[in-house]
């Protein structure tokens, strides 16, 4: 009996899953992905099984028992297409290479390993694949700003024509519109608007038939007599970036030039250059023409060039607490690199008005780990954080503005999910539930009596600039809303196994460890009852035979082939009376 009870409690101590990697990464059409997968080193593999949980089959993308590959069993738009990275499998190495990767290959993928007989399948490795057919929108004239009365004409430049890419957009009037479904005249994958108007305002963008979308491009069209002339796409880190105030009979007006508010310096010949951009120069710029007006401001963004490290391998999340993008003076933040991996060595790191890629603790701030303690803000913190590992590979940035008037806007730090909801508050330091009157993109949307403002279900249209302003005490400084497109992943999902006929793979599910544990458990409950049974009778002296008939089990419960033996050991138990 005490053996019964070590082998049942081994089997239900084998459902414990062994650690398991979780990877995101993101390829091209056409490129051989590798996809990493690393079990026990100096193991005997026995079986490596890569599967499609999100297919809902009982096939595979790649199956392998005994260092055979069998092509039967899996899916058949992977045949010929996964082999092993290293065939003999060192070091516990079951990576393998997904060749030629279309976009019906993005998905979740796992890869399981048996590395002794008897035992269950562990989990080791999932990997998220997003397979990108990539198109990019380029808009002429190549300006975020507009005058009303402009013709314009919108690019998908694809790498996959086939894709079927089409314009898009958000306006003030309607979302997720086509062109040509009550504006624009739809060219292949272009389109082209003759008249633009205020209305047109929005953003814009391509997408696939299959639903993968481009970068977007928020255009402004004012019926103002001045715009600026910035890039509608993000400047790279180390670039020259040149703004030009015009109106729409000149461009060479001596202007002034304004980032968040203040002012930068005035130009004689209308247009400004900022040499070699770094992180700092991110923000909202708008010009002024004395005598004639001013433009509408537009946000430019700079990246930064990563390697492909940081798409692949450890991944940081950069918090803030407290969870807002504007500060007052004198408070106290902290700045934490949440990692995937630890030894990965995260630091924190940001660009200001003065500095460039200064890390916590030079200068500023006091380092804790991969978090960082700002314990006095001042004017001179404003800037871009973000976090950065020993490798190079950088999480997500924060902008954060500290301001020594007396109302902040408090809004989200990182990008909201379309579809959410987005709360704004207006706050002084003292209190956070003063009517206040809330704006975007310099124009008025409405008072709110209790302090914050609630946009229902969030779009792109929402993006923009935002300020509040409370009367008889201040103005927030602005503050950029991103709002990011909500991406259609299908979660994990548990895979059955295959049905026990001649096309399923030998079967080394879970659920064989689960039917193998119940039948322990059910002949352990008979064994007692009979041995129960049994000494009564002897103690009564009645010596009833005891007949025990066991009925033989169903295919549906054995559902085992031949090479079923190969994966459970059998266990036999014996009882004397």
């Amino acid at each position: 009996m005490a053996g019964l009870r070590s082998v049942l409690f081994t089997s239900l101590w084998i459902f414990s899953l062994a650690g398991e990697e979780h990877r995101k990464v993101t390829v091209n059409p056409g490129e051989d992905v590798p996809l990493q997968c690393q079990a026990s080193i100096n193991a005997e593999i026995i079986l490596v099984k890569w599967s499609r949980p999100d297919l809902k089959s009982n096939k595979y993308v790649f199956f392998l028992r005994e260092n055979r590959p069998y092509e039967k069993y899996q899916l058949p738009s992977y045949r010929g297409r996964v082999n092993l990275s290293d065939p003999e499998m060192k070091d516990g190495n079951v990576s393998v290479v997904l060749k030629n990767v279309s976009v019906y290959d993005t998905g979740t993928y796992e890869c399981r390993v048996i590395i002794s007989e008897g035992e269950e399948s562990k989990l080791y490795s999932t990997i998220q694949l997003n397979v990108s057919v990539s198109a990019s929108l380029t808009v002429s004239p190549s300006s975020s700003q507009l005058f009303k009365g402009q013709p314009v004409s919108l690019s998908c430049e694809e790498d996959d024509s086939s894709a079927g890419w089409t314009l898009r957009r958000n306006s003030t009037r309607d979302t997720g519109t086509q062109c040509g479904g009550g504006w624009g005249n739809p060219a292949g994958s272009s389109c082209k608007i003759g008249y633009m108007v205020q209305w047109d305002s929005g953003v814009y963008w391509c997408e696939s038939r299959e639903g993968a979308t481009s970068n977007s491009i928020n255009i402004t069209v004012t019926g103002g007599p001045v715009i600026l002339q910035s890039p509608v796409l993000p400047v790279t880190e180390g670039e020259d970036l040149t703004l030009h105030c015009k109106t729409e009979i000149s461009s060479n007006l001596p202007a002034g030039f304004y980032k968040d508010g203040s002012f930068i310096r005035t130009e004689p010949a209308g247009h400004m250059t900022i040499h070699h951009v770094s992180r700092s120069d991110d923000g909202l710029y708008k010009c002024n023409i004395s005598s004639v007006g001013e433009s509408p401001p537009s946000w430019v963004s700079v990246t930064v060039l990563t390697s492909l490290l940081s798409s692949t391998t450890n991944q940081a999340s950069l918090t803030v607490s407290p969870s807002r993008s504007q500060m007052f003076k004198d408070e106290s933040v902290s700045l934490s690199c949440e990692e995937d991996d630890s030894s990965a060595g995260w630091t924190l790191r940001r660009n200001t008005t003065t500095k460039t890629r200064t890390q916590c603790g030079d200068g500023w701030g006091k380092p804790a780990g991969s978090s960082c303690n700002i314990s006095y803000m001042a004017p001179y913190h404003g800037g871009v954080y973000w976090c950065e590992s020993r490798e190079g590979a950088t999480s997500n940035s924060i902008n954060i503005t500290v301001t020594g008037g007396p109302v902040i806007l408090q809004s989200p730090v990182l990008p909201v999910t379309e579809g959410e909801d987005l709360t704004l508050h207006c706050k002084t330091k003292t209190s956070s539930n003063l009517s206040a009157d809330f704006y975007k993109d310099g124009s008025f949307i409405r008072t709110e009596p209790a302090g914050h403002m609630t946009i229902h279900h969030v779009s792109r249209s929402d993006e923009g600039l935002y300020k509040c302003t409370i009367s008889s005490v201040g103005e927030s400084p602005p503050s950029w809303v991103s709002v990011r497109e909500k991406t259609k992943t299908t979660g994990p999902t548990s895979s059955s196994l295959p049905p026990p006929d001649t096309s399923a793979p030998p079967p080394t599910s879970d659920c064989l460890v689960i039917r193998l544990a119940v039948h322990l458990v059910v002949l352990y409950c008979i064994s007692t009852f009979i041995m129960v049974s049994f000494y009564r009778h002897r103690t009564k002296g009645n010596d009833l035979p005891v007949s025990v008939v066991m009925t033989p089990p169903t295919q549906a419960e054995e559902g085992l082939d031949e090479d079923y033996d190969n994966d459970i050991t059998a266990v036999t138990t014996e009882h004397h009376f």
